[in-house]
């Protein structure tokens, strides 16, 4: 038999407690093809439920379903990237609180997007996760970059080493790819990201997503 140059589709779950978004969310994954919606979820347990019994490569939850015996969506987030490291992750919700995002990316989410947002931008956001990029939604880009400070310092103000990493970060690379193409540990190339939001003067990964899309404009 000829080889088929098909790529196996991305399988999907999508955890939400509105059953009307979960089969809104579902004909815009399933009408693509690279992705294929093997999985819904109402609540934390029945996610947790779900994911150990089928195989999945990426999930769309929201933080903010019914908890159960969980203590807070973050928590949550928590329990599934230790039990699943190797699953993306994008949370789909109506929340843009920064400290809430900030946290979330902490935790290992891959992508973000609200709920506002367009069918297009979450799949722009479902194929640069599965990729291996981090995504922040524009809407949210947009809000956090009110937040910052007008002055708020350059690129040119950072060292070469930090306005590298910067610069691949705001390509989408992970601090691992890049510590692999640099020929650095993950820990100096960590420890140059943070030492360039402190001469930015931003507090999180959200913030930074944000100066660095905003910077890109110009």
């Amino acid at each position: 038999m000829p080889c088929s140059d098909v790529l196996p589709a991305t399988r999907v779950v999508i955890a939400d407690d509105h059953a009307l978004l979960r089969a809104g969310l579902s004909v815009i994954a399933n009408a693509a093809q690279a992705f294929q919606v093997v999985g819904h979820a109402e609540g934390p347990c029945s996610l947790e439920a779900l994911l150990g019994a089928r195989p999945c490569d990426l999930l769309l939850v929201d933080l903010h379903m019914p908890q159960e015996e969980q203590p807070d969506g973050l928590a949550m987030l928590a329990r599934i990237r230790r039990l699943h490291p190797m699953l993306r992750i994008i949370v789909f919700t109506a929340d843009d609180d920064a400290e809430q995002i900030d946290l979330a990316f902490n935790y290992g989410i891959d992508g973000f997007v609200h709920k506002t947002s367009a069918a297009s931008e979450l799949l722009d956001a479902m194929q640069s996760v599965v990729a291996g990029r981090r995504f922040l939604c524009q809407a949210t880009r947009v809000r956090l970059a009110q937040r910052l400070p007008p002055d708020t310092s350059p690129l040119d103000a950072l060292t070469a080493c930090e306005a590298d990493v910067l610069r691949l970060l705001r390509e989408g690379l992970s601090l691992t790819r890049i510590a692999e193409m640099r020929k650095r540990t993950v820990a100096t190339v960590s420890h140059q990201k943070i030492s360039a939001m402190r001469r930015l003067g931003v507090a999180g990964d959200a913030e930074l997503f944000a100066l660095l899309a905003r910077l890109q404009r110009h």
